[in-house]
């Protein structure tokens, strides 16, 4: 494996766990606004 794909496979492997933070964290904070709104 090359410096090139050691990057790439770097990379794919930040966005996703961002997108998988970003998925946690919106899902959290629609959960405390329900909570608040009382619905």
């Amino acid at each position: 494996m090359n410096k090139t794909d050691y990057e790439a496979i770097k990379t794919k492997q930040q966005s996703m766990w961002a997108s998988g933070n970003y998925s946690r964290i919106s899902t959290a904070l629609t959960f405390n606004q329900q909570a608040e709104s009382g619905i």
